[in-house]
């Protein structure tokens, strides 16, 4: 699996404040690993980036699999 980091804006500190939540992938979504699944069990996480007073949702997915391995590797 390739490595990812989260984003490098202002949404650090929004993210850690979000659980991953189960979701059911009913369109295309590409993984936090760059692979895409569409009609499956995901996990996401919501994450928000404000800019001029804006505000964009955005979210990180997972599969439960992975999501298991990323929480035993997370510090």
């Amino acid at each position: 699996m390739n490595e990812w980091k989260w984003r490098q804006l202002t949404e650090d500190s929004d993210t850690k404040n979000h659980p991953w939540k189960e979701w059911y992938a009913w369109y295309p979504v590409k993984d936090i690993y760059g692979k895409w699944h569409w009609r499956e069990p995901m996990f996401r996480k919501v994450g928000n980036t404000y800019v001029d007073h804006d505000d964009w949702t955005w979210y990180y997915y997972i599969t439960s699999r992975d999501l298991t391995l990323f929480l035993l590797r997370w510090p």
